[in-house]
């Protein structure tokens, strides 16, 4: 398939919930990328797009990208700079991983999942700027510089697409923690709605008192329901729990 019949697919996906594997397309066209993400930020990030080329990849691209828009955004100055500087224009910029000092969000984001490259397209806009990050492997060579000069000429039209289908896609179909829900489910059919629910969240890494406070709950409800889930997946701590939301775990016999 040429470079331009993934670009006709990637508009024709806008507001469907193939896009974000028309997005993976394009950039593996053109980039050879093996992961992708896409954030939307206003006062916060939202993720729109996590996926992977390889399936085995894929569960990582989900977790660690809620697990950057949750926690390590804010701790991304080279991005937050590069975004100012992309005001009302398309910036492209590449970052190794070996040069993210901080250590916690270089192993989460990127060392448990052996990625090396990031390269990112960047658009600020009015009240809500626009990121597209292509993503290689560390047995990979990085991005070059003829990789960023091709991707400079449908970078606009990426950025294009992206905020047209957050524009016009509901909440609802973006990705969530309810991908990970339901494969605890798959997992361990005895788990309820609550309690799958309760685990994917504590599995990207969010604390309880987080999820007492956003769900409306008592820190102890939060608690029985963790324990709850956990005696029924056979798991007693969180390691555990984020080895099971790994794409090569057997279900709970």
């Amino acid at each position: 398939m040429t470079g331009s019949e993934n670009l006709s697919r990637l508009v024709a996906a806008i507001a469907m919930d193939g896009f974000g594997v028309a997005l993976m397309r394009v950039l593996s066209e053109e980039l050879d990328a093996d992961m992708c993400s896409a954030f939307a930020h206003g006062d916060t990030p939202t993720l729109i797009v996590a996926e992977s080329r390889d399936a085995r990849h894929s569960v990582f691209a989900h977790v660690a990208s809620l697990r950057y828009a949750n926690v390590y955004w804010n701790r991304d100055t080279a991005t937050q700079a590069n975004l100012g500087r992309a005001h009302g224009s398309v910036l492209v910029a590449r970052r190794a991983s070996r040069s993210i000092r901080d250590l916690e969000y270089r192993l989460e984001c990127y060392g448990a999942g052996e990625v090396g490259d990031r390269l990112s397209i960047m658009l600020g806009q009015g009240p809500t700027s626009y990121t597209i990050n292509a993503y290689r492997m560390r047995d990979r060579t990085p991005f070059s510089g003829d990789a960023i000069d091709q991707v400079c000429v449908t970078a606009p039209i990426l950025i294009a697409a992206l905020a047209r289908h957050h524009a016009l896609s509901d909440a609802a179909a973006l990705p969530s923690q309810s991908g990970l829900a339901d494969r605890l489910r798959r997992l361990s059919p005895e788990l309820s709605t609550r309690e799958a629910q309760i685990l994917a969240e504590l599995g990207v890494g969010s604390s309880e008192a987080e999820l007492a406070s956003s769900l409306s709950l008592r820190p102890s409800t939060v608690a029985t329901y963790r324990k709850r889930g956990y005696a029924k997946l056979g798991i007693s701590r969180r390691r555990q729990l984020r080895d099971l939301l790994k794409d090569d775990a057997q279900p709970v016999s």
